[in-house]
């Protein structure tokens, strides 16, 4: 027996495909042919023989058919004991266990992916700090001072589980601790700081194991409806994050060193740990979102969200929320990359010679990765102020507090006292460059793409419940990017029975982002609509 879903043989006695899960057997209604036992036509009355199958005079069939009756069931009397039919159950327990297994290998690929790059970037990472050390330390006591462990002088720090940490966008909490004498004074002091996020470059590591897998498990699952497939997506993203969690346990690092040199004594401890909760949650959102896209891109190589148009009701309104922001974000990054990335050349070709053998020159012929990391920031950073949320620079100092605010068209908003001069430095160098007036002018490449986004949901029908879906699900992934593109920190240190606090933040308002963003979108797309609807009566 086959199976008529993927093709892949089963045994006669099956139910099921123990390859996709497919429904094997379907139920069949058999007919029996009645005898032949009127002499007579029921349409004209004309006589007819008992072998005829239709009437000679009119044409009428003379056939008549009754339906097998299927096997009687067992009567149940009042001492019959009833006992659960558990069938449905085992198949329904054998069917999302089948989920699991199918979801095993695509899962394993895309952690082997994520490893070996994470290891990679570890290596180059190893090899481009170990020679700036090299450079800096040749004519430094430095060297002379760490007695028990030299991992902070080679690089070692970081492991490829701490890589694996941050490209899944999860940041450790770093604590240090000193004590000794200095000679002249002894004492102790500890500091706890706490990043936030980190750059979106990194989440390409998983995006690319997980999109393989996708891929993968698209391949095996063709011809599946769209619920198993996101069956296999969820299954994926279960085993991706068990995983990932894992790794959180063992992933930071704990260094201890002792110096004794010239008078000093001194002791010191770093020690890092991630966040258990917070690393399953995100590695599940990250595991579903990603492989999901590999699944749909194995449906048609030529376009991945877009085939949720044949999928589902929503698809197109759906696939333009999803489309909308990534084409817009990878538009500026582009742009600020090629603006980077020739200032960069610029500043290489102004020095010259006086580059050869520097770590200046190390670090220049690195810089792309830098600049691709600084440029997908950036790119967010524009995209979420050209929806009219505010991009701001928070920071306190002690009791001091300040903030600056940056709106497209209400400009700079200055909070605070105690760090107005860091910050006036910040707001006048940003008014004295022409930015605002170029963000202005950048404002017609949102139009443009949620004015086309409406036009395309236009032609579905349901237009006014599709336009609704439309801006509902772009605000809530513009909320996610505003979310996880906030770079900051908070460090607190305490010295004696004094504590010292210093926190920094950059970023948007998720709850802002989320209400400016549908209001834009809704308007855009809704103008969209009407473009076609005028288009169409023509």
């Amino acid at each position: 027996m086959y199976c008529k879903s993927c093709g892949a043989e089963n045994p006669a006695s099956a139910n099921y495909c123990h390859q996709d899960g497919a429904f094997l057997k379907s139920h069949t209604v058999k007919y029996r042919k009645q005898e032949q036992s009127s002499s007579f036509c029921s349409n004209c009355g004309e006589t007819v023989s008992s072998l005829s199958n239709y009437c000679q005079k009119c044409g009428q069939s003379l056939l008549k058919y009754d339906k097998e009756k299927a096997s009687t069931a067992t009567v149940l009397t009042d001492t019959t004991r009833v006992t659960p039919d558990l069938t449905k159950l085992g198949k329904l327990s054998a069917l999302r266990l089948h989920h699991l297994k199918s979801a095993l290998i695509p899962a394993l690929i895309a952690i082997v992916v994520v490893f070996l790059i994470s290891f990679s970037m570890m290596k180059s990472t190893e090899k481009l700090y170990n020679g700036l050390m090299d450079e800096a330390m040749q004519d430094s006591m430095m060297t002379n001072l760490i007695a028990s462990d030299t991992n902070l002088l080679t690089g070692k720090l970081i492991g490829v589980t701490d890589i694996i940490m941050m490209a899944n966008l999860q940041n450790p909490t770093v604590t240090v601790k000193a004590a000794g004498d200095l000679g002249f004074d002894s004492g102790s002091i500890s500091f706890d700081v706490l990043a936030q996020n980190g750059f979106l470059l990194y989440l390409l590591i998983p995006f690319i194991g997980l999109f393989a897998a996708g891929i993968y498990a698209g391949r095996k699952t063709r011809g599946l409806d769209a619920m198993n497939r996101l069956t296999d997506a969820a299954g994926i993203a279960i085993i991706y994050a068990v995983f990932c969690t894992i790794v959180s346990l063992f992933a930071g690092f704990s260094h201890e060193a002792n110096m004794s040199q010239m008078g000093i004594k001194m002791s010191l401890s770093i020690n890092t740990h991630y966040s258990f909760f917070k690393t399953l949650l995100m590695t599940l959102l990250f595991g579903f979102m990603f492989s999901s896209l590999g699944i749909l891109f194995s449906t048609n190589f030529r376009r991945i969200t877009g085939n949720l148009r044949e999928m589902i009701p929503a698809g197109e309104a759906i696939h333009q929320a999803i489309a909308v922001p990534f084409r817009g974000i990878l538009i500026f990054f582009v742009i600020i990359f090629i603006a980077l990335a020739s200032q960069i050349a610029k500043f290489k070709e102004q020095l010259g010679f006086e580059l050869d053998g520097t770590p200046l020159e190390d670090i220049l012929n690195k810089s792309y990765s830098l600049v691709a990391s600084a440029s997908v920031q950036l790119s967010t950073y524009i995209w979420n102020l050209l929806h009219f949320a505010s991009l701001t620079l928070s920071g306190q100092e002690e009791a001091d507090k300040g903030s600056l605010s940056y709106h497209l068209f209400s400009g700079f908003h200055m909070t605070g006292e105690g760090i107005d001069s860091d910050l006036e430095a910040i707001s006048s160098f940003i008014v004295s460059s022409d930015i605002g007036m170029y963000l202005k002018f950048a404002l017609i490449i949102p139009i443009v793409l949620l004015v086309w986004a409406g036009f395309r949901i236009a032609k579905q029908q349901k237009v006014m419940k599709n336009l609704a879906i439309f801006s509902v699900l772009y605000a809530v992934i513009m909320m996610g990017i505003a979310s996880f593109t906030d770079i900051g920190f908070a460090a607190t240190t305490a010295e004696g029975g004094d504590i010292y606090k210093l926190s920094m933040m950059l970023g948007f308002s998720p709850f802002s982002t989320l209400i400016f963003s549908f209001i834009f979108a809704y308007i855009c797309a809704f103008a969209g609509s009407w473009i076609y609807k005028l288009s169409a009566k023509q």
